[in-house]
């Protein structure tokens, strides 16, 4: 009964800070509804233990459409599109949108990591938050980082390129995990960004902590694999390789992510990188296009990634053999500074 309690009370908290950080933002960044009636919540897709949200605000537009809910009502119409599309699948509900992909809840969010999952275009699905409150808490986090007390952009989150610079997507991250710690999706892309820069101490203290919450996170064992491997423990390294592909339900990406662990542990090398064939037939071939894409946009390292992935997959591919004076040629070209 206390723990009951202590749960009502923290969902209370939250729906309040919510209240509060909604009130305190300039005028025109947010749009909220009203309270959904008991009707609406009752007659809801959206299951009973994540209704509070709407009990407060019958839909939220977040940051001028960067994070939506719907309103109550438009979640049936939005779930049939999408499962229409195949984007989701039984069970799932569709409550929103972060960007161009689509907030769901899962039927089981034990096996998916999380209670809210961000579904791209093509159907891949995220563990994205632990609950709708905190989902909300932290995409207003997230905003108080790219706009100011105006309503306007911060000045300097953006590099030359367009993309927000690394400093601030940390920024973004460490927001977004204050307010939801089991985030799995943040924590996972901060441990990526920890192992980009080197600190892999901190990446693989990160990653613990999604596969932690979401065991059959499939990336977070593969972003695993590549800092283990990056830290000289390639059998480690192998293992988690093979859970992630173990994991994965795209076939695709499963043989992509043993043929890290062909690449990381030279034992079983031969019986990996056969699976991975098997898996994708055509594994050399993609390797082989991603290697003149990476060269044709001045990318040597990616290049250089993949043709060692196809190399240790397939060594006699002609295609493969092929590309190698090319990019060692680029590579040297770095180093020379003529790029």
């Amino acid at each position: 009964m206390a723990d009951r309690r202590d749960a009502s009370r923290s969902l209370e908290e939250q729906l309040d800070k919510i209240e509060d950080r909604l009130r305190d933002a300039p005028l025109g960044l947010h749009q909220v509804g009203d309270p959904a009636s008991a009707t609406a919540l009752n007659d809801s897709l959206v299951p009973a233990e994540h209704q509070p949200v709407w009990a407060r605000w019958d839909g939220l537009d977040l940051g001028q459409g960067e994070t939506i809910l719907y309103a109550l009502a438009s979640v049936p119409e939005a779930t049939q599109r999408a499962a229409h599309a195949k984007s989701v699948g039984a069970g799932d509900v569709v409550v929103g949108e972060h960007g161009h992909d689509l907030l769901a809840l899962p039927p089981d969010p034990y096996e998916e990591g999380a209670d809210v999952l961000l579904v791209t275009e093509d159907g891949e699905r995220q563990p994205y938050a632990s609950s709708v409150p905190r989902l909300v808490l932290g995409a207003l986090a997230e905003i108080t980082v790219l706009y100011d007390r105006e309503g306007e952009f911060q000045g300097e989150l953006f590099e030359d390129d367009g993309e927000l610079s690394v400093g601030v997507r940390r920024r973004l991250l460490r927001r977004r995990l204050d307010a939801d710690p089991d985030a799995p999706l943040a924590r996972l892309e901060l441990g990526f960004i920890l192992r980009e820069a080197g600190e892999l101490a901190g990446a693989r203290s990160e990653l613990k902590r999604v596969i932690k919450v979401a065991p059959e996170y499939s990336r977070a064992r593969f972003e695993m694999g590549r800092t283990l491997y990056a830290a000289g423990q390639g059998d480690a390294a192998a293992r988690s390789f093979e859970r992630a592909a173990g994991c994965e339900r795209d076939e695709t990406l499963s043989a992509y992510f043993l043929a890290w662990a062909v690449v990381a542990d030279e034992r079983a090398r031969d019986t990996r990188a056969a699976e991975v064939r098997g898996r994708w037939p055509g594994f050399a071939a993609a390797q082989a296009a991603a290697v003149r894409d990476a060269l044709d946009h001045g990318q040597p390292d990616r290049a250089r990634e993949h043709l060692r992935l196809g190399l240790a997959v397939a060594p006699t591919d002609v295609a493969l053999l092929m590309l190698r004076a090319s990019v060692d040629d680029a590579s040297s070209n770095v180093e020379d500074g003529k790029v």
